[in-house]
């Protein structure tokens, strides 16, 4: 990366080019445990960017995320997202991020950092209150944000508790606004910017997200959906139709009455079971 980068400023420099992007990586940024020689190669083409920009020539260094089933992310595999995805960091979909790329060009910066990162998961891996300088300022505004959702947020009793006193029609507001925040959470991104209609297959939503918003479901709402549930085109309010059912079926079990113990009755029970 350093040789060539250097070589292309050298053979460039003298031509009238509009354009002199350099596709570096956030792991410059944010630091790569176990990968200085990568970091310190990202950080020669952010150098370099700027360099640039002090001579009068065009430059940009982008520090780029993972990016889905293409370039680092396709070679290492799964181990990498998982590894990646407990530290926040989520792969863009190619197309997002050749749209960024659109967008950028014509901006006047000498570096810019585009990756999809869950800041409150990311800042997780610093202990206490020590975080690095890069990061300081973030850290607090996380903090802060996160301090006045806690003060905003109603004591409630637990959501199944709730659901379980409701009828089917009163709960379907109370799971929107729960699937919402379950799925957006799982994305990295906001309840205000999810789209309810859109299918979630198309919001990037991948298998280890499902696997985790599945198991929270099992574990909140105590009903199991098939991973394939959610990747089978249904969107926030038809996954909210099918949970609605799901648990108006279950309370509706637990609620029977008991059967008497004669023959008949039990044997008319085992067969509405089964």
């Amino acid at each position: 990366k350093v040789s060539g980068a250097w070589n292309l400023h050298i053979q460039t420099q003298d031509l009238p080019l509009d354009f002199f992007v350099l596709f570096s990586s956030v792991a410059s940024m944010l630091g790569s445990a176990g990968l200085a020689n990568y970091a310190a190669a990202n950080a020669f083409l952010d150098a370099l960017a700027h360099y640039r920009r002090l001579l009068g020539l065009p430059g940009l260094s982008i520090n780029w995320g993972p990016w889905s089933m293409v370039g680092m992310a396709r070679d290492l595999g799964i181990k990498a997202e998982v590894k990646w995805a407990t530290k926040g960091i989520k792969p863009m979909e190619p197309h997002q991020a050749l749209s960024i790329l659109e967008n950028l060009l014509p901006q006047d910066a000498a570096q810019v950092g585009v990756t999809q990162l869950n800041w409150s998961k990311f800042l997780q891996q610093f202990s206490g209150s020590s975080y690095p300088s890069f990061v300081s300022e973030i850290a607090q505004q996380v903090q802060e944000l996160t301090i006045a959702q806690e003060q905003q947020k109603v004591k409630l009793p637990p959501l199944l508790d709730q659901i379980k006193a409701n009828s089917q029609e009163q709960n379907q507001s109370l799971l929107i606004t729960y699937l919402r925040e379950q799925i957006a959470k799982a994305l990295g991104t906001t309840t205000s910017a999810l789209n309810i209609i859109q299918p979630l297959n198309q919001m990037g939503l991948d298998s280890l997200m499902v696997v985790e918003l599945k198991n929270r479901l099992r574990t909140e709402l105590e009903i199991n959906i098939p991973i394939t549930k959610f990747l089978d085109g249904v969107s926030v309010v038809d996954l909210t139709k099918f949970v609605s059912e799901q648990l108006f079926e279950v309370n509706s079990i637990s609620k029977a009455p008991l059967a008497t113990t004669t023959a008949s009755n039990q044997n008319n029970w085992i067969e509405g079971e089964l």
